[in-house]
């Protein structure tokens, strides 16, 4: 791809369009490669260390944006069934409230994962809305 890049510069003006459509193709690769070591640097971080609160609270505002799993904006909670317990069943079941897993306890797995969902959404939608503009502007611009 690079020694592509570097015949159409040779070859056409710099500021021409296809040039610099290639140009910003191959800065989002770039930057892909390196958002994707920053997503497995994440994913591979030992469980031990605590996830600051910041990090957290910016992984669960992304996690709602990008309707990541049960911070999901787009689902409703399925309250059609009744579970039936008894009265020792239910003192019991409120002593461990807390100590699963629940909306705000996130692994740095989980980060990792809501990362990944969020560029592979900025990706894709920077990548249609660059081809839709090159496609009018190569367009248009044939006209005249």
């Amino acid at each position: 791809m690079m020694s592509f890049k570097l015949f159409l510069v040779n070859n056409i003006i710099i500021f021409h369009v296809p040039a610099v459509f290639l140009n910003l193709m191959l800065a989002f690769g770039v930057m892909s490669c390196f958002l994707t070591i920053l997503v497995i640097n994440t994913h591979f971080k030992p469980d031990e260390e605590e996830i600051p609160k910041s990090v957290e609270s910016i992984a669960i505002c992304i996690a709602k944006m990008v309707c990541w799993r049960q911070y999901s904006c787009c689902r409703r909670p399925n309250n059609s069934t009744v579970d039936v317990m008894s009265l020792s069943e239910k003192n019991n079941s409120e002593n461990t409230i807390g100590k699963g897993r629940g909306k705000g306890d996130l692994t740095w797995q989980d980060v990792a994962r809501i990362l990944d969902a969020l560029f592979f959404w900025v990706y894709v939608w920077l990548i249609v809305a660059m081809t839709i503009l090159f496609t009018i502007t190569m367009a248009v611009g044939n006209k005249g």
